[in-house]
């Protein structure tokens, strides 16, 4: 992402779950746009709880970085498909 404050993560949020829903849980590291109070009421009225990593150990990372690599793969995927169909019409 561009930017790394919470305002914009938030509406980055928003948009992705306007497409898929909310989700009950997000993982996140310890970075301060999700240690916000701002970040913090977003999630408590959203419903969503809200796990981070443990501090000084990368390893637990792995679960948010995957995450972020699986949706990434799914949405090269759709994007393909999109331009492919928009292509042949």
């Amino acid at each position: 992402m561009s930017s790394i404050n919470a305002e914009w993560n938030i509406e980055r949020l928003r948009e992705c779950f306007a497409r898929f829903g909310f989700r009950q849980i997000i993982f996140s590291d310890n970075g301060r746009q999700f240690m916000s109070e701002e970040f913090a009421n977003f999630c408590k009225n959203n419903g969503i709880n809200h796990r981070t990593s443990a501090l000084y150990h990368p390893a637990t990372n792995g679960l948010a970085e995957n995450a972020v690599g699986n949706f990434k793969r799914g949405l090269l995927k759709v994007l393909a498909k999109c331009v492919n169909k928009y292509n042949h019409n």
